[in-house]
């Protein structure tokens, strides 16, 4: 079936927008997780439109989603208002399937890029794919960060992987039209081009996690438990097993460690350090299996930070029943009431902490995250060899009301300094505290899968 410029198939997933011959006013990109909710995605600089060239291999399937869903996804996650797939022939039945996060936009099928690029303003900020490239919303926050940096450059990354030609370009329609200068950008972009087979992409996709979390990760965590971690979630995303079931695993390991620690028994709690280091690089494991298979859901969110809260609430009242069993003192059962003071104390600075907004809430917000990260595992499993167990009781105890007040001295100072403001609302998913994380995940139940691998879609004609 052949189309001219003018004449459009528009196939509408989970609702329609806007009218496509407006291209001045976009709102703001709504995405919808696997339980519905719908909520709105935080984009520096407006992405008006991603334009994918159809690519040759768009059935091809890659941690079980197609290379056509994946690109559309990426796209949606960096927040393009509107997603054009073009090329001679391009129809709606190329797209194969349907992902439950492809929500509140509008997927074009047109036959010419180009034409849609000279329709809009000259100064509307474009994303065009060409070729088969296997893209992580990653890859293209890069892109378009440097286009930032560049404003006067598009920016442009090219595969020649496999005898193919890959290209991913970020810049405005002018600058895509008109061949303005190229800045080339060294994002290693895995292509499913010529010989190269969806095993050796996903493999190449899944070294990428280490370096997107790198930025909140705590030091240990980033040296040590990320570089098993992805291994580990390769082999897991190339299966059906979800991330959810991955979260339950790594609870279940966890409350098992905190088990054993009550055990005042060397090997015990020697072996109960090793559970628990283990249980730290599985929750890990979870985030990065929906990241691969684009698999990230409200509910998934509140379970994961739900099961931390209490694998961490038993962990430390299990060492503190192991410490007086050791030593049949009575003060490290009111260490439990201190301790517990501590983590509500620590909650309350946290939540201060977390709510901000302002240029440097970014990095603020990521240094929290390495503050709060897990390398007390590797502490444990220190004083576990050395049968000191008592230390981190004590040190833990104590240690959570320093940690406090130290936050909230940090948070307002940079408050008075107006580095951060103050708001009211805090980031996607954050940590919320134990009955926050469970009044939340009893409220966000993820929806059934829809029927088989076909969402409903809508076709109308332009």
């Amino acid at each position: 079936m052949g189309h001219s410029p003018d004449k459009r198939d528009k196939v509408v997933i989970a609702g329609a927008v806007t009218d496509a011959e407006n291209d001045v006013h976009f709102a703001p990109p709504r995405v919808r997780g696997r339980d519905g909710a719908p909520f709105s995605i935080a984009i520096p600089q407006r992405l008006h439109a991603a334009l994918i060239e159809m690519p040759s291999r768009p059935a091809t399937p890659i941690f079980g989603l197609s290379l056509l869903v994946r690109l559309v996804l990426c796209c949606q996650r960096v927040g393009a208002q509107r997603i054009y797939v073009g090329g001679a022939g391009t129809t709606s039945a190329k797209l194969p399937e349907a992902h439950p996060f492809v929500a509140a936009l509008e997927i074009e099928f047109v036959a010419s890029l180009d034409s849609i690029l000279r329709r809009m303003g000259p100064h509307a900020l474009c994303l065009r794919i060409h070729g088969n490239p296997v893209l992580s919303p990653f890859h293209l926050e890069r892109l378009l960060d440097l286009h930032r940096a560049h404003p006067d450059h598009a920016v442009s990354c090219c595969s020649a992987a496999g005898g193919g030609c890959t290209r991913v370009e970020v810049g405005t329609s002018r600058q895509l039209l008109e061949g303005a200068p190229r800045l080339a950008c060294d994002v290693p972009t895995p292509a499913l081009d010529g010989t190269v087979a969806a095993h050796d992409v996903e493999l190449s996709l899944a070294r990428e996690l280490p370096r997107q979390t790198a930025a909140k990760d705590a030091p240990l965590a980033r040296m040590i438990d990320r570089r098993l971690s992805w291994r580990i979630s390769l082999e897991i995303a190339r299966t059906a097993i979800t991330p959810n079931q991955v979260t339950v695993a790594a609870t279940i390991v966890g409350l098992l460690s905190a088990v054993l620690f009550a055990i005042p028994a060397y090997s015990v709690r020697l072996a109960a350090a090793a559970l628990f280091l283990a249980s730290t690089t599985l929750d890990g494991v979870d985030g990065e299996v929906a990241r691969l298979k684009f698999a990230e859901s409200r509910f998934g969110a509140h379970l994961d930070t739900l099961t931390d809260n209490l694998v961490h609430l038993c962990l430390f009242v299990g060492i503190m029943i192991g410490c007086y069993r050791a030593s049949a003192r009575s003060a490290y059962l009111v260490l439990i009431a201190v301790m517990l003071g501590g983590m509500i104390t620590f909650y309350v600075a946290g939540q201060r902490a977390r709510r901000v907004d302002g240029p440097a809430a970014k990095a603020w917000l990521d240094h929290l995250e390495q503050l709060t990260g897990r390398d007390f595992a590797y502490v444990l499993l220190l004083l576990a060899l050395v049968d000191h167990l008592e230390y981190f009781a004590w040190g833990a105890s104590l240690g959570a009301y320093v940690v406090a007040m130290s936050l909230w001295r940090a948070t307002t100072k940079r408050l008075r300094s107006h580095e951060l403001t103050a708001t009211k609302t805090l980031p996607l998913y954050d940590n919320r505290g134990l009955l926050d994380e469970l009044d939340s995940l009893l409220r966000a139940r993820d929806l059934p899968p829809p029927a088989p691998v076909m969402r409903r879609l809508r076709r109308t004609s332009g």
